[in-house]
């Protein structure tokens, strides 16, 4: 009777099925025994999914709980589709102006994309995203949402194709068209931020051993060009550490160890580096300051230290572009 129910909720005879496993789920009422729990709990998860697919939700979760009480895999699969539809239905609830945000319309459509394997929706949401002005700023990822559903949960390639192809074209440089290259299996070209920063790191570097100077330039324009990426305080960090320990510029360094702790200050370059240098140098600050004075007292006039000719000098004093 089950298999017969689910074929015919495949064929889409949904009344029939339904009737169906309405009986197996009354029979499993008057026969409260153990060895059923499987079947009663496979009865409520299909009718769960019919009234998905009908549209009553309210009629599917009253399934699901039903088939999510039964000690079965349904039971557990049961569990985790209750919990989607209700967040679900949380989602879909407009905000104070009546709106739902593009967010939350973003994650309506991965709810039915990956949760409750309903494609259709998800397309539907994916690409009415793609399409409002208001949310352009998760155009892209929608876009190539939209075309992942398409091609790996509907089968339609074409369309996938010209999904991918307008993403590689319109966001060029971006995460994004280089999935898109791939899914293609065209040349990729794209080079996303990350990239891009790590390629000027490494031209950074490829400086140290003939223009050093330039070099702790070119790494501290790294930290500033490209701020959110990872490699940010490891630039900036090579910046200091080169000029403290190639070019001997210590006020210099102080400067860029200091910006380094105030805009990454729990990065592992502030933490295990940088915190420790600066304070040692507060350490030898104070130390100059005391025999200053004491000299100061006694009338003798000091040499000046290795980090005040520095200063004199003005190069690579403060930042490293002035």
């Amino acid at each position: 009777m089950y298999y017969r129910a689910v074929t015919l909720r495949r064929m889409e005879r949904f009344d029939e099925a339904m009737a169906l496993l309405d009986e197996i789920r009354r029979m499993c009422a008057r026969a409260e025994r153990s060895d059923l729990a499987g079947l009663c709990g496979q009865a409520a998860y299909e009718l769960a999914q019919i009234h998905q697919l009908l549209g009553g939700l309210e009629r599917a979760e009253e399934m699901l709980d039903e088939a999510s009480k039964t000690d079965s895999p349904e039971g557990r699969r049961a569990s985790a589709r209750l919990m989607a539809l209700r967040k679900l239905r949380e989602l879909r609830t407009p905000d104070s102006l009546g709106n739902i945000p593009p967010e939350a319309r973003y994650m309506i459509a991965e709810l039915f994309s990956f949760e409750l394997e309903v494609p259709d929706s998800a397309y539907i949401y994916y690409m009415e995203l793609s399409a409002d002005a208001d949310a352009e700023a998760i155009r892209p990822r929608a876009i190539l949402a939209a075309a992942m559903v398409a091609k790996y949960q509907m089968g339609d390639s074409t369309g996938a194709d010209g999904l991918f192809g307008a993403v590689a074209d319109e966001y060029g440089g971006t995460e994004y068209a280089r999935r898109a290259q791939i899914e293609l299996g065209a040349e990729v070209t794209a080079l996303t931020e990350r990239e891009r920063a790590e390629n000027a790191y490494n031209a950074a570097e490829a400086l140290l051993n003939s223009d050093p100077v330039e070099a702790v330039k070119a790494f501290y324009n790294v930290y500033i060009d490209y701020p959110a990426e990872d490699i940010a305080p490891r630039s900036l960090h090579a910046a200091a550490w080169n000029s403290d320990n190639v070019l001997f510029r210590s006020r210099a360094a102080i400067a860029l160890y200091e910006e380094l702790c105030e805009t990454f200050p729990q990065s592992e370059y502030c933490l295990i580096s940088a915190a420790p240098r600066l304070a040692a140098a507060r350490d030898t600050m104070e130390a100059r300051k005391l025999r200053r004075e004491e000299a100061a007292g006694a009338g003798v006039e000091l040499e000046p230290e290795r980090d005040e000719l520095d200063e004199a000098s003005g190069e690579l004093d403060g930042s490293p572009n002035e």
